[in-house]
């Protein structure tokens, strides 16, 4: 019987008198002769840190990088921003986390083992095993200038958070219930067709308790990771206009009970909160997937 020869090409310089042999370039056209039996390994590196997107070359951190983090590249951040825009009467108000970088580098390794054996001098059969690895390094760097959003305090974990928001909207709609009764029973001189200053007022009501309740709960199963600051411009405005219908409600039109403040997010964004934000799947964005 035949014995059979076995040919491996291993690229070690212990094995090759120091000498480094080179990589091979292209598949190689030859076969082993019969009966022997040839062990290939091309290993391959690709590695990447950029996407084309329309015609682009665009970095893979470009949402969390630049002067302004914000509506441009992340949704949730420009629904928010509509939200302040609509609630605090603000329409030139421009979300932001603050300054950031984020340095993103994908990676993929591929070796493919090949078996390949020679059944005649002109005739073999190959078999090859591809083992692939890939890997994502990250880093966020998060600067705190020019932010005027925070986590929201649900997410954050802010003490009786859940329990003052719902005292708050229960009040809200209590009060806009009680006024539409009121305006249904022919209450502050409106007419049955509701042309008056107080149906009036009732419809701008419901309009910002709209955008404060998407501010804090999202809409459908998309989260709310983020609030204005109570220090920024939209947090201000957003704590007088709540003032000024709980004001309107009791002087105007009598409508009392609705007196708790509204809570807006109080720290600037850390490379924690952040990266709180990304795994949380109440509030947050929910992925669980590598590097998080």
């Amino acid at each position: 019987m035949r014995a059979l020869a076995i040919v491996a090409f291993v690229v070690s310089p212990a094995l090759t008198s120091g000498a480094i042999l080179a990589a091979q370039a292209v598949d190689r056209t030859d076969m082993p002769g019969r009966g022997m039996l040839r062990l290939t390994f091309e290993p391959s590196i690709v590695a990447w840190d950029a996407q084309f997107v329309g015609a682009m070359r665009l970095p893979l951190g470009l949402p969390l990088t630049g002067d302004t983090v914000g509506s441009a590249h992340i949704p949730v951040v420009a629904r928010v921003e509509q939200d302040v825009r609509t609630a605090g009467g603000l329409p030139g108000f421009i979300a932001s986390l603050g300054k950031g970088l984020l340095s993103v580098r994908q990676e993929r390794r591929t070796t493919p083992i090949s078996a390949e054996l020679g059944l005649t001098d002109r005739l073999s059969v190959r078999l090859t095993v591809p083992i692939v690895r890939v890997a994502t390094r990250a880093h966020l760097q998060l600067s705190s200038k020019g932010a005027n959003l925070g986590l929201n305090p649900l997410l954050q974990g802010v003490a009786n958070s859940s329990a003052l928001y719902g005292s708050f909207f229960n009040q809200f709609d209590t009060s806009l219930a009680r006024l539409d009764a009121n305006i249904a029973g022919g209450g502050y001189g409106c007419p049955p067709s509701r042309q008056c200053g107080a149906q009036a007022f009732l419809d701008s009501a419901r309009v910002v308790r709209g955008a404060l309740y998407e501010a804090v709960h999202g809409v459908a199963q998309t989260g709310s990771p983020f609030m204005p600051l109570d220090s920024s411009d939209g947090g201000r405005a957003i704590a007088q206009v709540v003032s000024y219908l709980q004001t309107r409600d009791s002087a105007a039109f009598n409508v009392i009970g609705f007196r708790d403040p509204f809570l807006l997010a109080h720290d600037t964004l850390s490379v924690d909160f952040v990266a709180g934000a990304i795994i949380d799947s109440a509030n947050g964005f929910g992925y669980r997937a590598l590097p998080f």
